[in-house]
């Protein structure tokens, strides 16, 4: 089970925890079928549903609990019930936003547990707060910072593990305060 937890909001705060489990996993030939369960829980709902998914990216289907949709539409409709962790790839991405900043440099590096997985990680913190980063046309201020990812081994990945922000982002004449925390408290390798 990989679980992620999320507190967002442009308006206020609220939580969302959300997590999946593999169900089962079938191989025919070079690709191998998971059934996945998606469980995600706000502060006003929860939500259950059922994905299937090749190991080639492709949706077979997938089921909100109004049943099974196929094709374009259980391709759509899935991208939004794994947007936490669609989230969680992303911001994997966005790590060199974080650490090309001169600002921002590893602090240490330490095997932390994630349920019952054992994962290498790296510990990102700042010289001196506020911490200021320029890139594409937007400023970032942040007045707190704490980063932790770690490498997925056999995938080109970076997953963030643990992050937590807040400040402000000024792009133009628009600034938008930045609040992010961000945990992931278990994994399990497949």
């Amino acid at each position: 089970m990989t679980s992620y937890n999320d507190t967002a909001s442009s308006s206020g705060i609220f939580q969302t925890n959300s997590s999946y489990t593999v169900l089962h996993a079938s191989t025919a030939g070079d690709l191998t079928t998971y059934r996945v369960q998606i469980r995600e829980v706000t502060s006003t709902s929860s939500s259950l549903s059922t994905a299937w998914i090749r190991s080639d990216g492709t949706v077979l289907a997938f089921d909100a609990g109004t049943g099974n949709e196929t094709g374009s539409r259980a391709t759509s409709d899935l991208a939004s019930s794994a947007e936490p962790f669609i989230a969680l790839i992303v911001q994997g991405e966005l790590l060199d936003l974080y650490t090309l900043s001169p600002q921002v440099q590893p602090v240490n590096q330490t095997s932390i547990t994630l349920g019952s997985t054992q994962v290498y990680v790296t510990n990102f913190g700042t010289r001196a707060m506020p911490v200021t980063i320029s890139t594409c046309g937007a400023e970032y201020t942040l007045t707190t910072f704490s980063l932790q990812a770690a490498t997925v081994p056999g995938a080109n990945l970076i997953l963030i593990t643990s992050e937590n922000i807040r400040g402000t982002s000024v792009s133009g004449s628009t600034t938008t305060q930045l609040f992010a925390d961000l945990r992931v408290v278990s994994v399990t390798p497949a």
